[in-house]
């Protein structure tokens, strides 16, 4: 019984996919198009190195770390839902969610031609210079 009810769950879903149907509210992981900083991956990591302000604790203690962010890229590219996943200094989060909450808007996935909501986890590394 159980495997029937599953395999309905994943007909079902092809079905919603297939006929173009999406939820407005949908967060999806896995898309067409995957959403994009303006200007792609490098002008991330520039925008990432002039806007971090690495906590004077950082410099002091010689400490350096990583922060792992999820947030939701909307339909219209505005970022909502941002929150630390993993951080092994917690001395970074708030840096790490201001970078993330003064970010442009961001190209937004796409599936079957559509604008999504999509969830996107970013890493972010704090080094010392």
């Amino acid at each position: 019984m159980l495997l029937i009810g599953f395999g309905w769950s994943i007909s079902y879903a092809e079905n919603k996919r297939s006929n173009g149907s999406m939820d407005e509210d949908e967060i999806y992981l896995k898309v067409d198009q995957k959403p994009e900083f303006p200007g792609g991956q490098t002008a991330l990591a520039r925008y990432l190195k002039n806007n971090i302000r690495r906590p004077t604790t950082m410099h002091e203690n010689n400490i350096h770390g990583r922060v792992v962010c999820q947030f939701v890229v909307n339909k219209d590219g505005s970022l909502s839902d941002i929150e630390v996943v993993r951080s092994n200094y917690p001395t970074f989060n708030a840096e790490a969610l201001r970078v993330i909450e003064n970010m442009p808007r961001w190209e937004p996935g796409q599936l079957n031609g559509n604008p999504v909501r999509v969830r996107y986890t970013l890493p972010i590394n704090f080094n010392l210079p």
